[in-house]
């Protein structure tokens, strides 16, 4: 716990306009709405490192909130770092893969490069050593986070390459060979076309689909089987039939893009290597239950990704003005917590809460987000939506057996010498 009491007034003074002033900006930014907090408390970690108690006091002022409903918020996310850290934050991914592969040695390496043990920051204020869950990196493990950039494959040798140049540089050159984010994805996969191939006329087809009749899209999905592929395996085509019955002033569209399952890394390459895909889908979901906003609830663990993600969106918006089409996306962000991939968590948080699960009834196509009608698909349901509005429901149905349509992309990793997306 970190107190200003023991600061001369003058600098007591300094020290909380400078906090007043950054939550002011932050707040200018994000909006004062209650939904606005956990992108506020991501901004002020961002900045600081860690979220003070007068931080929390700071934010629930600006937001009119009271500050225990603050802590409340800020002490359920692992990324939201409630003591001091160091300016690099080491997080080592502790999961069943990337123990199998030497996370124990790594952690040694550190802790005898660091001087410190886990949990702990170094008495310079340079680094702080923490185990976390599962990075997504589990077919390239072992793997550490430093502050938001993954670094995998990683041998003791590496580690201490990398501690060198953070010791003595302040910085990491991506040109190193230390910085290993090679895509796997198409490696083995014996039909690129289903999700991973490269479409020259995406916006074509988006035109094209935004054309037809609602139902007839509707009747497309419904045939082709196509059952969500986040666990629960809900007919997608009956989601948004529902939801587009349901009554609401507003309603939306999300991706779940929180998959945190130790040894899942699909998603990851699906946006990273056909992210307009999952925006088509989305947008033609829009069109379908008359939504106008979308967002994309990307998981802390994948912050790496959010800037050249927003590029993509960035077109993609572009495509969608030429068309006449009134949908925007937007990135919410994640701050570490795995029951956030259940869809009503996922709620919670974007509209600041804590991440627990909500009682179902009411199901998310009558009251999900902001307790309006909402359709929530994850990375892979979107992506194959795409394929069955070029090819037709017929030939997605036809590459499955009868009780599951469709293709389906799984990550292997752990014990094998081929890990990769099949």
């Amino acid at each position: 716990k970190i107190s200003l009491i023991n600061f001369s007034l003058p600098l007591k003074k300094q020290l909380m306009t400078e906090m007043t002033n950054l939550v002011k900006s932050l707040a200018d930014k994000y909006g004062r709405q209650h939904e606005s907090l956990l992108p506020i408390l991501q901004g002020v970690v961002e900045k600081k490192k860690f979220l003070s108690e007068e931080a929390m006091v700071e934010v629930a002022r600006e937001l009119d909130i009271s500050a225990a409903r603050v802590f409340g918020t800020a002490s359920f996310y692992s990324f939201l770092n409630t003591k001091p850290m160091g300016k690099y934050v080491i997080r080592v991914c502790k999961t069943i893969t990337c123990m199998m592969h030497g996370k124990n040695l790594i952690i040694q390496e550190l802790e005898k490069l660091l001087k410190i043990k886990l949990g702990e920051t170094s008495h310079d204020g340079k680094f702080s050593l923490l185990e976390t869950n599962c990075l997504g990196q589990c077919h390239k493990g072992p793997a550490i986070l430093i502050n938001d950039e993954p670094y995998t494959d990683l041998t003791p040798e590496k580690v201490r390459d990398i501690i060198e140049l953070l010791q003595h540089n302040d910085l990491l050159e991506s040109s190193t060979n230390l910085v290993n984010q090679e895509v796997m994805a198409k490696k083995n996969l014996k039909r690129l076309d289903l999700i991973f191939k490269n479409e020259n006329d995406c916006n074509q087809i988006l035109e094209q689909t935004l054309a037809r009749p609602s139902q007839d899209i509707i009747n497309e999905l419904i045939n082709s089987g196509l059952k969500g592929r986040g666990g629960a395996g809900y007919p997608t085509g009956l989601k948004w039939k529902l939801a587009s019955e349901a009554k609401g002033d507003l309603k939306y569209v999300i991706c779940n893009a929180d998959e945190g399952e130790p040894g899942t890394f699909k998603d990851r390459e699906i946006l990273t290597q056909v992210p307009y895909k999952v925006l088509t889908g989305m947008a033609v979901c829009a069109k379908i239950i008359g939504a106008h906003e979308g967002f994309i609830y990307l998981r802390g663990e994948y912050k790496f990704l959010e800037e050249k993600l927003n590029e993509v969106i960035d077109d993609f918006h572009i495509t969608l003005n030429k068309l006449g089409f009134d949908f925007r996306v937007k990135i919410f962000l994640g701050s570490g917590a795995y029951i956030c991939g259940e869809e009503t968590a996922l709620f919670e948080s974007m509209e600041g809460y804590r991440g627990e699960p909500r009682n179902k009834p009411p199901y998310p196509t009558n009251s999900g987000y902001r307790k309006m009608p909402t359709v929530i698909n994850n990375v892979e349901t979107l992506a194959h939506t795409y394929s069955i509005f070029k090819y037709g429901s017929e030939k997605f149905k036809d590459l499955g057996v009868q009780d599951s349509r469709g293709s389906k992309v799984f990550s292997v990793s752990g014990d094998t010498p081929n890990p990769g997306i099949y």
